[in-house]
């Protein structure tokens, strides 16, 4: 039986973006050049317990989770599989200095992506 993706859609997941010190690590662009400082940034979540009709959702029945992020709120291209309902963060490595923007959404066992989060942000000095 088929559903729609609305009724798969998981209710908005609670997001929080724990800070990370900015330490180690850093990017060179080549041969003489000065490295770039890099830093870290650390996105944590809850799974959410129902879904947008409000039936409940299961941990077993989350596939994982689409991470996403970028340098602008309103183009947050760059995203990252964390498989596993039971996932609750990922940290992101390498970020020059900068402001960074992310999401977070949960898909089911089918592969069927529900709603992104809200957006937060994280600052790399």
């Amino acid at each position: 039986m088929f559903r729609k993706i609305d009724y798969l859609a998981f209710f908005c997941l609670s997001f929080i973006l724990a800070l990370t010190a900015c330490s180690g690590g850093n990017l060179s662009a080549g041969p003489g050049s000065t490295p770039v400082p890099t830093g870290t940034a650390t996105v944590s979540w809850s799974a959410p317990l129902s879904r947008a009709d409000g039936s409940a959702i299961s941990i077993g029945e989350i596939g994982g989770y689409y991470l996403y992020y970028g340098t602008s709120s309103g183009s947050i291209t760059h995203s990252v599989n964390v498989s596993g309902g039971s996932s609750s963060q990922y940290q992101v490595n390498s970020l020059a200095v900068g402001t960074y923007y992310f999401q977070v959404s949960a898909y089911d066992l089918q592969g069927i992506e529900g709603a992104r989060s809200a957006v937060g942000s994280k600052t790399i000095n």
